[in-house]
């Protein structure tokens, strides 16, 4: 009988054992399915806030000046997070497209139809391809070579009364002035703008392509984009591709 007693206490002793264990190993499956559905909300909150800075160009009045700022974020991005970036993160770069439609398009960014600066109807952004941040780049060295951003808007500005055709010095000897008098009041103009001081008529000349360029550098910036494609990754969700197209308004 006693042999039985201790049988049974053994046997009520597994059974709660059992009973513990199975109660453990379930609470720690409720547990890890409550740690993996808050990462994986973690993950969309995450995923909703990265690509919040993206759509918010998702509209068909995006400004010139609104894409230099994104092209120069993207790059960023693709150099730092992207897979084939210095870090070799899990994301895959984003492409940004830029579509001017048409030659006619593209040069109503110029001065006088010529364009310096502006050469490609089309512009993409990614790792493989930097055409629009090589565009930028070749701004921010006019800039430099200006004396900054403002003093190279103000020479853009006043290029018809800088950089004189061959009618507008006529214009003034007609009222009494020499060919040197016209060009040196022409130079204190140019130097009153710049901080890179120019002494000759032939070193202001030499400004003028870059200011031609500068120019489309800023039409560019007063023009309007319509998104036309948005596109997200297949696996991470986040913003993959977007795509912009010139509307043929400058403001």
């Amino acid at each position: 009988m006693e042999n039985a007693s201790k049988a049974l206490l053994m046997a009520g002793g597994m059974l709660l054992a059992i009973l513990i264990l199975t109660l453990l190993i379930y609470a720690w499956n409720l547990f890890s399915n409550y740690q993996s559905s808050g990462d994986k909300l973690a993950n969309i909150e995450n995923t909703a806030k990265f690509n919040q800075q993206f759509t918010n160009y998702d509209r068909d009045d995006v400004e010139g000046y609104e894409l230099i700022s994104l092209v120069n974020q993207v790059v960023d991005y693709n150099e730092r997070k992207s897979t084939e970036g210095k870090n070799d993160e899990k994301y895959n770069p984003i492409t940004i497209n830029i579509n001017l439609v048409n030659d006619e398009n593209r040069q109503s960014f110029s001065k006088d139809s010529t364009n310096r600066l502006i050469l490609r109807t089309t512009y993409t952004q990614n790792n493989a391809s930097n055409t629009f941040k090589d565009l930028i780049d070749t701004a921010n060295e006019i800039e430099a070579e200006f004396g900054g951003n403002d003093r190279a808007s103000r020479i853009a500005k006043n290029y018809d009364s800088i950089f004189l055709s061959a009618s507008q010095v006529e214009q003034e000897m007609k009222k009494g002035y020499t060919e040197l008098q016209v060009w040196d009041n022409s130079i204190k103009k140019y130097n009153s703008l710049t901080t890179k001081i120019v002494t000759t008529k032939s070193e202001l000349l030499s400004k003028k392509e870059l200011a031609l360029k500068y120019y489309e550098y800023m039409q560019f910036k007063r023009g309007v984009f319509t998104c036309t494609k948005l596109e997200y990754d297949s696996v991470t969700g986040r913003v993959s591709k977007i795509e912009f197209q010139f509307t043929g308004n400058i403001h």
